[in-house]
């Protein structure tokens, strides 16, 4: 390989170093982060929740009010999947605070505006908030159609009743729990609920836990502690081996074998494969299997020849 060809390569692998680190760098994600975990229940319980989402013939066009109080960043991500949830069942017309504001800014609703910031959205500090309450979107709403404000049916209650990352953070006992409630503006009561939609992890076995746990060990430690283990079980259990091997029985020779194999795929579930399910752990575990039966066989011959 010339000089020129060493130094473009070197070149290269700097460049793309600085460049990934930086980009690393730049676009990681900042504050608390929601884990694996949580992911796993809040998208489940997401799912179910838009296939739910409570309807009435009565109510078309809706404003979605969230209550949870969220103030960490994980919550506020479920509390927004839960919101999209809503646009994707198609179920409804959505009206948001800021298109309800910018009808209220233009010139011709000033008064209402007023109306509306001095009677229900003007704070004890001076500052002006969105809806908070039922109570206060039920006069803003009552504002709105005063000044013949395009339709707004009711209003969705979405109440996110638990988020609960577990006692310890790392998984147990976590739980995400939601409810909501329609709220008719012509009937003036709530006429259609759902829920609580709830998910939580209840036991140290459960899989979504121990693949959790996993995840959290490096790979390449789960790996060597996996290679350490199943090329070591024909070595640490060489009297056996060499018992077996003394009787001369095809059938035993090979049985053992077949556990030796059996047992480095058992580990390779965890060590490996994180306790994954899909159709790549599949594949892995075969790969595992064949490597592992290859060698296994390799060293009781060895055993068999030189340490009988």
């Amino acid at each position: 390989m010339s000089k020129n060809a060493i130094k473009f390569i070197v070149v290269s692998l700097i460049l793309s170093t600085v460049v990934g680190g930086l980009t690393f760098w730049l676009t990681r994600p900042t504050g608390p982060q929601m884990t694996p975990l949580m992911r796993r229940l809040t998208d489940g319980v997401t799912k179910e929740f838009g296939e739910q989402v409570p309807v009435h013939r009565k109510v078309e066009t809706v404003y979605i009010l969230l209550n949870s109080g969220a103030s960490r960043t994980p919550e506020q991500e479920f509390q927004a999947g839960l919101e999209e949830a809503v646009h994707k069942s198609g179920r409804y017309k959505i009206q948001d605070w800021k298109t309800i504001e910018k009808w209220l800014e233009q010139e011709a609703n000033k008064v209402t505006l007023r109306n509306v910031v001095n009677k229900y959205l003007m704070g004890k500090d001076g500052t002006i908030n969105e809806p908070t309450t039922l109570e206060q979107l039920k006069g803003v709403i009552k504002e709105l159609d005063a000044a013949n404000y395009p339709d707004l049916d009711g209003v969705l209650v979405v109440d996110i009743k638990e988020f609960h990352e577990g006692p310890d953070e790392d998984g147990f006992g976590a739980k995400v729990s939601v409810e909501a409630k329609l709220w008719s503006k012509r009937e003036d009561k709530f006429v259609a609920e759902v829920g609580p939609i709830s998910d939580e992890i209840t036991s140290r076995l459960d899989l979504r836990y121990l693949q959790h746990n996993a995840g959290q060990t490096s790979w390449l430690l789960r790996f060597l502690l996996w290679v350490l283990i199943s090329c070591g079980l024909p070595w640490g259990g060489i009297q056996v081996v060499r018992a077996v091997l003394k009787k001369r029985n095809n059938s035993a020779t090979f049985t053992l074998l077949g556990l030796f194999t059996g047992v480095s795929v058992i580990l390779a579930w965890p060590l490996l494969a994180s306790f994954g399910t899909g159709g790549g752990t599949v594949v892995a575990l075969l790969i595992a299997a064949g490597a592992m039966g290859y060698y296994n066989y390799d060293a009781i011959e060895y055993i068999n020849r030189r340490l009988l």
